[in-house]
């Protein structure tokens, strides 16, 4: 196939395809950088019942446990090798727990 850009080496196929995604990105809802978007967006919309206080006392202790065990690092004998088994068994019992979750509460 002869391409349209040959400068660039990019194909017809190639320019099609990024035109497509950008046709889905504007369907799916994506508006663009406005700042009509910045001034719906930016104030807090908490639910009934919730408030700053009860919303961040959620993402503190989250945060706070990923800077401690990072700082730990530090301490391992083989950190090279022991942080990645740390992360997969994290995301491994993330994935246990949640499956537990759904299946006995849903």
């Amino acid at each position: 196939m002869h391409s349209v850009f040959p400068v660039y080496g990019l194909s017809e196929n190639f320019i099609t395809s990024q035109f497509n995604v950008f046709v889905v990105l504007l369907a799916a809802g994506f508006t663009g950088y406005r700042s009509e978007n910045m001034e719906n967006n930016a104030p807090p919309k908490f639910s009934e019942g919730q408030n700053f206080f009860s919303v961040f006392g959620v993402f503190f202790p989250s945060a706070t446990g990923v800077l401690a065990g990072i700082n730990m690092s530090g301490d391992l004998k083989d950190p090279s090798s022991n942080i990645p088994a740390g992360t997969l068994a994290a995301l491994g019992f993330r994935l246990e727990t949640s499956t537990m979750y759904h299946t006995c509460i849903c």
